[in-house]
């Protein structure tokens, strides 16, 4: 039944937790009295029952003894009478050698001895050699002894028994055995017979004769009987049942000449009365005077029972708050008034359990003036929810720190509201933690959206994403709705690699952006997609006018070094054209003067031909150098010997006439190469073209012309070396600069053309110096892979 204390009793058991308290002496006397009678009656009890114990252990083993030697008695008599009645039975059983068989007769006397004396099991009669003449088995104990003869008979056993037989005309008794799976004891005896070399064998089941001695002897008994031989059982000894306080008794059986072997009787141990009904009265009247102290006991200590409820009670209280609870608890009645703090209380705010004890707000371990807070919830007792207080508190010592006070109402059985308890919590490092946080997702906040990048974060299912997050930029570019991220997603993982430099156009926003795609782990522990996208529209227009204006310039650099070449081509043009006229004219005044053959006609047109074709040719090879329509590389698989021979050309009429040397060296069965074909012919031209003007005021005019396979097997390897004065250290930085050049009337834009040429090639251009002077150039063009158009 529940109690409900008045405020009062609650104030004054709180005050009581607040102080040592100490149980009663007289109480504490009383206890200990009656725990000292009850102890001295149980000893009492105990020396009586191990007395009476001990007695009935003396007598009891007194009894087995006897048992045990009557038993023995009893076998070696039952032994002694079998070994006549076989001796005398051993005339009906021999085997006479030349006289008539009586097999039937001697079955049946031995049937009937067998069923006379059951505890032989079988017999047999056995001649000088150990062989099996006759045998006899026991239809009752059959299933102890396996079915043949020969399983059941062991002829290297028997030799000394029947040696001995034979030759002292007197019975031989074997030791004792076990047969595996019986758990039974055998032994063999034998018997001579009036045949002077036969000898009767019969085997006895010791373990049935012993138990039929105890039954015949003691009739039924607790006692257990077994043999052991040299002090270990012949047999497991696991069947019985005993404890370390079994009463054993142990005897030779003299008839069986073998002293390891004995018999052991074991008795178990059983009731204190099976004798002597005036102990079992005894134990009754002390058990009864035992109940009479046990009832005296308990109603002295129910009186007691209420005083130590209410010390349990303020005890667990104690525990509960005080030793239980990591928190500064303080305890206060309905009005606020502190009437218990815990170790913990104390600590924190440095001030003793009796400075506090009593007082009514405001607390003096208070910084901030928290009244107004703390009325507003011990006002309301009928809200049973918890109540946080966050506020400053000032140690005795003067030291302040950040206390959270956990407001709850102290309710009684009856759910009355009969104070306030309070936890205090230090959480000075978690609102530093928290601050500290706080400002650093400001910071990173602030960051983000001040980017110029539009960064989102896609979610969700991918059949449904959910824009998870995004910035201001994102919502300039795409408001804020996830279709822009979707778009960007879609447009980065279709972009390839090669052109990732060049970023992706949106045809929504008509803008190009930089896009890169991240995968993380959101909050929620879901993979999503961050994706920052930086606008480089007019990045991207900029150098799509570089790229127009670099092929015009392309164009012109071309037109240029045809206009250079002019004079050349002219003179090589006037070479078929003079034969040309020659032919006709040789072949015209042949014709007037009529000397001209069929055949010589024949010779002069073909050579007229020949001529035409190589001027056409030329012509040809010129207006292809010099056409402007390509405005996009035109990838395709090319043989480096192939751009050489095209190249060549032209380079040798422009090394004719500026006598210069060209020695080309091309490494045989090159593989193929990717590339434009007019792109890398101007390369290589440029360059020869750059080598024989560089070696005009040398005496060596030869220019060396290698085409190799690179080392890393990946590229074809040009290298043009002439042996001209070279180029400065401080003139190769800035060589492939646009507008730089080293000739007073040249443009600046050659060598900035063949490096963009080998760049767009994805290869690479360096410059060296020849050994001996001069200046080498080396650049790199890819092998043909399996799909060339995606360079």
């Amino acid at each position: 039944m529940a109690i409900d204390f008045t405020d009062e009793q609650v104030a004054s058991t709180f005050r009581k937790l607040s102080v040592s308290h100490d149980s009663s002496a007289n109480s504490r006397v009383g206890i200990y009295a009656s725990w000292a009678a009850l102890v001295l009656l149980a000893a009492c009890f105990f020396v009586v029952a191990v007395f009476m114990i001990d007695a009935d252990r003396r007598a009891e083993s007194v009894r087995l003894q006897q048992s045990t030697d009557l038993i023995v008695q009893a076998v070696e008599s039952r032994l002694m009478g079998t070994t006549e009645l076989l001796q005398k039975s051993s005339m009906r059983l021999i085997h006479i050698p030349g006289t008539p068989s009586r097999t039937a007769g001697a079955e049946l006397a031995a049937m009937a001895f067998m069923q006379d004396r059951r505890e032989v099991v079988d017999m047999a009669l056995v001649d000088r050699d150990r062989k099996v003449l006759r045998h006899w088995a026991s239809t009752s104990q059959s299933a102890l002894m396996p079915d043949s003869p020969e399983r059941r008979i062991d002829a290297s056993a028997m030799y000394e028994p029947v040696r001995s037989v034979l030759t002292r005309e007197a019975p031989v008794v074997t030791s004792p055995y076990s047969v595996k799976d019986t758990r039974q004891v055998f032994f063999d005896l034998f018997v001579p017979t009036p045949a002077d070399d036969q000898v009767l064998m019969a085997r006895i089941n010791l373990s049935r004769l012993i138990a039929d001695a105890a039954n015949s002897v003691i009739g039924t008994t607790p006692y257990i009987f077994y043999l052991e031989a040299d002090g270990k059982p012949v047999i497991d000894r696991k069947q019985f049942r005993t404890s370390a306080r079994s009463l054993t008794y142990s005897t030779n059986i003299p008839l069986l000449n073998d002293p390891s072997l004995r018999l052991v009787s074991l008795s178990n141990e059983h009731s204190l009365f099976t004798t002597d009904n005036l102990k079992f009265w005894a134990i009754i009247a002390l058990a009864g005077l035992l109940a009479v102290a046990l009832g005296l006991l308990v109603s002295n200590q129910r009186q007691q029972h209420k005083a130590h409820q209410k010390l349990f009670a303020e005890n667990s209280l104690r525990v509960a708050m005080s030793d239980s609870s990591v928190a500064g608890i303080r305890v206060t009645d309905r009005e606020g008034r502190i009437l218990f703090v815990n170790e913990t209380f104390q600590k924190l705010v440095g001030y003793r359990t009796q400075e506090l004890i009593g007082v009514m707000p405001p607390y003096p371990y208070w910084e901030d003036d928290i009244s107004a807070t703390l009325q507003d919830i011990l006002a309301h007792p009928e809200d049973r929810q918890v109540r946080s207080i966050e506020f400053r508190v000032r140690r005795k010592d003067g030291l302040l720190f950040d206390g959270q006070l956990n407001v709850s109402p102290l309710l009684n059985e009856n759910r009355r509201v009969i104070g306030w308890i309070g936890e205090l919590y230090d959480i000075t490092e978690q609102k530093r933690a928290r601050e500290r946080m706080k400002a650093a997702h400001e910071r990173f906040t602030r960051v983000v959206q001040s980017m110029n990048s539009a960064i989102c974060v896609l979610g969700g299912d991918p059949d449904r994403p959910r824009l998870l997050f995004r910035n201001t930029p994102y919502e300039k570019f795409f408001g804020g709705s996830p279709d822009g991220a979707i778009r960007l997603v879609k447009l980065i993982s279709e972009k390839h690699s090669l052109i990732a430099r060049e970023g992706v156009y949106d045809a929504e926003t008509n803008r190009w952006f930089d896009a890169r795609m991240q995968w993380l782990t959101w909050t929620d522990d879901t993979p999503a997609r961050m994706i920052i996208a930086t606008d480089i529209t007019n990045q991207r227009e900029t150098e799509l006018a570089l790229e127009a204006q670099m092929k015009r310039a392309e164009t012109t650099q071309r037109l240029v070094t045809m206009g250079e070449m002019a004079s050349s081509l002219a003179h090589e043009l006037n070479q078929p054209l003079a034969a040309i006229s020659n032919y006709a004219s040789g072949a015209s005044m042949m014709l007037q003067a009529g000397k001209l053959t069929r055949e010589d006609t024949i010779g002069a047109l073909d050579k007229v031909n020949r001529q035409a074709q190589r001027a056409a040719a030329i012509i040809k090879r010129i207006r292809g150098f010099a056409a402007t329509k390509k405005t996009e590389p035109q990838f395709t698989s090319l043989t480096p010997e192939s751009v050489v021979n095209e190249t060549m050309e032209l380079a040798l009429i422009q090394a004719e006439k500026l006598n210069a040397r060209i020695n080309t060296t091309i490494e045989p069965n090159l593989p193929a190469m990717t590339g434009d074909s007019v792109m890398l012919e101007q390369l290589l031209l440029n360059l020869l073209k750059n080598a024989m003007e560089a070696v005009q005021p040398c005496p060596n005019h030869t220019i060396d012309l290698d085409v190799r396979l690179h080392e890393s097997g990946s590229f074809i390897q040009f290298r043009v070396a002439d042996h001209g004065t070279g180029i400065p250290d401080d003139a190769k930085t800035m060589l492939f600069d646009a507008f730089y050049s080293t000739k007073d009337e040249g443009m600046g834009m050659g060598l900035n053309i063949c490096r963009s040429i080998v760049e767009v090639h994805h290869g690479r251009i360096v410059i060296s110096d020849t050994p001996g002077g001069g200046a080498t150039f080396t650049f790199t063009v890819p092998v043909a892979r399996e799909h060339p158009d995606l360079m």
